[in-house]
């Protein structure tokens, strides 16, 4: 179950079994902006010789998909 700062689900799915159905939320918003941001934030680590931690490359990729669904949310009614 995702929490409400991370945004919907990015990939969610109705599975039918058997006459039933389940929901599979799928990744959270917040970590699938995270995983397609992060190549571009190793990149920019790696380009300025900080290359830092690997904490350090997680932190940045969250920080920057934290912004994203901030600035989606301004454009939601």
């Amino acid at each position: 179950m995702t929490r409400p700062d991370e945004g919907a689900a990015a990939f969610p799915q109705a599975l039918k079994v058997e006459e039933a159905f389940f929901g599979s939320e799928g990744m959270s918003l917040r970590d699938y902006f995270a995983a397609q941001a992060l190549p571009a934030v190793y990149a920019g680590h790696h380009a300025t010789g900080l290359l830092g931690t690997t904490e350090a490359i997680a932190a940045d990729a969250y920080q920057l998909a934290d912004a994203m669904l901030a600035e989606r949310k301004k454009d939601t009614p």
